[in-house]
């Protein structure tokens, strides 16, 4: 049997993980974006991903970073409302890097 408070804690950590997540997300996908808009079209092609690899991997940490920071103080409905906002935000970004061509 499950007592209620290591089901609340739970409910904390699971909510906590998922913003972390999609913050490192949105974090990546932003961080890919700048990366697309900050580059020279010049560059050689390895050039260019590497230069996307190190926006993913910047916009990442920083994603990690405010995860978990916003993870520390929000509360567990909080969390998941940040969490699905943050998704959507990434899914905007990812998509208009899409039809841009970027």
């Amino acid at each position: 049997m499950i007592r209620p408070e290591a089901s609340l804690r739970i409910a904390r950590v699971s909510a906590a993980l998922g913003l972390v997540l999609s913050c490192v997300l949105l974090g990546a996908a932003i961080g890919l974006l700048a990366t697309g808009l900050f580059t020279p079209e010049q560059t050689m092609d390895w050039d260019r991903v590497a230069d996307a690899r190190g926006g993913l991997t910047a916009g990442g940490a920083m994603g990690l970073v405010a995860g978990g920071y916003l993870a520390s103080g929000l509360s567990v409905r909080a969390r998941w409302w940040s969490a699905a906002a943050a998704l959507l935000m990434a899914a905007g970004t990812l998509w208009s890097l899409a039809l841009t061509g970027n």
